[in-house]
């Protein structure tokens, strides 16, 4: 069985706190432009958080903080 590495983190500009998966992806600039720097995306299931904001969400990297089983069983 894979296990899949569950985070929290905080959506960009907001006080939202998700637990999901992240993603790391170029930063996009905009009209098919990309940039030479990262951001970061958490994705939100129903597995990751029963009864949470399911979605995509760009997220601030430095609130990126990876779950231990202690966290969130």
């Amino acid at each position: 069985m894979v296990k899949i590495q569950k985070y929290k983190a905080k959506v960009l500009d907001s006080d939202l706190h998700l637990i999901g998966y992240i993603t790391e992806v170029r930063e996009y600039k905009g009209s098919g432009v990309y940039g030479q720097g990262t951001s970061y995306l958490i994705s939100v299931t129903s597995k990751s958080m029963p009864g949470g904001n399911y979605g995509t969400y760009l997220v601030d990297p430095d609130s990126i903080e990876k779950l231990t089983r202690e966290h969130h069983p």
